[in-house]
């Protein structure tokens, strides 16, 4: 089974049109903005899930995998940020 992307996103690459209806502009994304974007994604998720949880629009062992996905995510790019940080600090980048 291959790696499934919503219509609105499929073939758009990195940079290709909005949903929200304009181009993308090609401008990187930083991996800052990444991690801070997965950290608000996971904030979200802490405060949804219960609730989809009680009126059964999902389940426990979804949500908490889904969180525990989120939260992998979050630490990857934590991870990533750190090793930046050292290569700063020991003036290598």
């Amino acid at each position: 089974m291959g790696f499934f992307l919503p219509e609105n996103l499929a073939g758009a690459g990195a940079y290709g049109s909005s949903p929200f209806g304009r181009r993308m502009m090609s401008v990187p994304i930083s991996i800052r903005e990444k991690y801070d974007c997965a950290v608000r994604e996971l904030n979200l998720r802490k405060r949804v899930y219960p609730n989809r949880i009680e009126t059964r629009r999902m389940s426990r062992a979804q949500a908490e995998h889904e969180y525990r996905a989120m939260r992998a995510i979050v630490s990857d790019y934590a991870e990533q940020l750190a090793d930046i940080e050292t290569l700063h600090a020991m003036r290598w980048i």
